[in-house]
């Protein structure tokens, strides 16, 4: 094969891989997903919200739940890998060598923000799959460049929406704050009971503390922050 063949049959492999992993392939696929779906509720969207995006860790043949290199066989985070793993699997009655049959339909790691708008306090949304220390400084800078654009000058709440698992992450998270107040106006983990079923009762620090923010609401399921948007709204 001369070289501007070669050249050619590289771009179309670049463009063939682009046009699987695009927004309209995306799209289609979701609309085809969700239309054998037509019962997604608050109370299942977490389900969802895993069967779409979560994935098996080749390396570990576990659901992924923390760093790879960080969840080996003899690391600490490989036992609670091992628990937040059975306890999925149980959730979705499925066998844990089965787990891997449901989930994963459409993976791609979440990083869209949106503003929801309404009659009700306008929100904006960080959906974050896992919190890196880049992201954090992200959240700041996305909350002041959202309130500079906020034509109307009113108040508006920010929601964080993540499947982080580190414990010091999620309170870091839960505790963050700007001027006088807390950053975000929700945490919102995709499903705290993974968390908890990944730490068991041995956590201490922060691991701790994240059972205490699961019971007071502060870091609080999807299922709940649904429910909150989709209440109606009182014009009293």
């Amino acid at each position: 094969m001369t070289a501007a063949g070669h050249g050619r049959g590289s771009d179309q492999a670049a463009e063939a891989i682009a046009r699987v992993f695009g927004a309209d392939n995306r799209a289609r696929l979701l609309t085809r997903y969700f239309a054998a779906n037509v019962s997604v509720t608050p109370a299942s969207a977490w389900q969802h919200v895993y069967r779409l995006l979560l994935w098996i860790d080749r390396t570990t043949a576990l659901a992924h739940c923390y760093e790879s290199d960080k969840a080996q066989p003899g690391r600490a985070w490989y036992q609670r890998s091992l628990a937040f793993h059975d306890w999925l699997a149980q959730a979705f009655a499925v066998a844990p060598a089965d787990l891997g049959d449901v989930i994963d339909w459409l993976f791609r790691e979440a990083k869209v923000d949106l503003a929801i708008l309404g009659d009700r306090q306008r929100t904006l949304v960080s959906a974050k799959w896992s919190i890196r220390a880049d992201r954090e400084e992200q959240f700041l800078s996305d909350f002041e460049a959202y309130a500079r654009l906020e034509s109307a000058g009113r108040d508006f709440a920010y929601t964080l929406i993540t499947n982080e698992f580190d414990a010091a992450r999620l309170k870091a998270a839960c505790e963050r704050r700007r001027q006088n107040g807390l950053l975000f106006t929700h945490v919102v983990h995709i499903n705290p009971e993974g968390v908890l079923a990944a730490y068991g009762e041995s956590g201490r620090g922060a691991a701790l503390q994240i059972r205490t923010l699961i019971e007071n609401g502060r870091l609080m399921d999807l299922t709940t922050w649904l429910g909150i948007v989709i209440a109606p709204v009182s014009h009293e």
